[in-house]
């Protein structure tokens, strides 16, 4: 069974790809929009999901949230700032790509 952390991340570059796929029909700026704003999710989080497979401490786990959570805002702000995404193809999926969390947990068979 795959941990929740990284089913998360698998579920949110997953829904970043499909839905840049979608959003190619649109226009390629939005595509693009939608890839970047994956890459926003995607990449703190998996590094997230890396390093709490070798954490257990409660205190490390939570620095290491905080930590996602700073990462996050970052390349969001490093996101817009250099590229100006389009609107709704980077916040669309921004926003699809954030629900995993409520997703990720009911993808368990039988786990709780």
């Amino acid at each position: 069974m795959v941990p929740l952390t990284y089913r998360i991340v698998i579920l949110q570059l997953c829904v970043a790809v499909v839905a840049s796929a979608g959003l190619m029909l649109m226009s390629s700026r939005q595509a693009v929009a939608g890839l970047i704003a994956g890459a926003v999710c995607v990449i703190p989080n998996a590094l997230f999901a890396w390093q709490t497979e070798r954490q257990r401490s409660a205190g490390r786990l939570l620095a290491l949230g905080v930590l996602r959570f700073a990462l996050t805002l970052l390349l969001l702000g490093i996101a817009v700032a250099a590229w100006q995404p389009a609107a709704l193809g980077f916040f669309g999926t921004l926003v699809l790509a954030q629900l995993m969390y409520v997703a990720g947990p009911m993808t368990a068979r039988g786990a709780t």
